[in-house]
């Protein structure tokens, strides 16, 4: 495959965002000039909150930001393995960054509908079966999208039930 910097762009751009959050000068330039062509897309009373912000603290939203790429990452590398396709790294990562950029920009929650739609269609495209692509959808989301919404909805729901026993005890 030909190198394509485009494949890049939607997680290499969060993370040269969080490093360039790092440097207040270049942060205040930046919020500069997203505010002067979108007006009311970052407004001041919000974008000061970051200017509280500590380098430790800027740290680790950097450190969030990368290591729930990497995660996701290794989920979609899995399940492309489970099913032994043979696509190259530049081509995974193109998949990948498709799937990523779709979820970003869908207007459902976490891209519920239009990721699948868009990693078929992609994964189509690199030349996998409609069959398997399904599956590799199905097992990216059932670990990415899935399992994550319903042990949190579990952890959720227990630590609801300790409140409410709380509140009710303290009658």
């Amino acid at each position: 495959e030909i190198y394509s910097p485009s494949i890049f762009k939607p997680n290499f751009l969060a993370i040269v965002f969080c490093l360039l959050l790092f440097n207040r000068r270049i942060r205040e330039r930046i919020f500069h000039y997203v505010r002067r062509f979108f007006p009311k897309f970052l407004p001041r009373e919000e974008t000061d909150k970051i200017d509280e912000l500590d380098n430790s603290q800027i740290a680790d939203i950097f450190l969030y930001v990368f290591f729930a790429f990497l995660a996701n990452f290794i989920i979609f590398a899995f399940s492309l393995y489970v099913f032994r396709t043979d696509l190259g790294f530049v081509s995974v990562l193109k998949n990948f960054s498709i799937a990523q950029a779709v979820s970003i920009i869908s207007p459902s929650g976490s891209g519920l509908g239009f990721v699948e739609l868009g990693m078929l269609g992609s994964l189509r495209y690199s030349g996998i079966s409609i069959h398997e692509a399904g599956a590799i959808t199905i097992v990216y989301r059932l670990f990415n999208f899935w399992l994550p919404a319903i042990f949190g909805w579990g952890i959720l729901s227990l630590r609801g039930m300790d409140y409410i026993k709380e509140i009710k005890n303290s009658k």
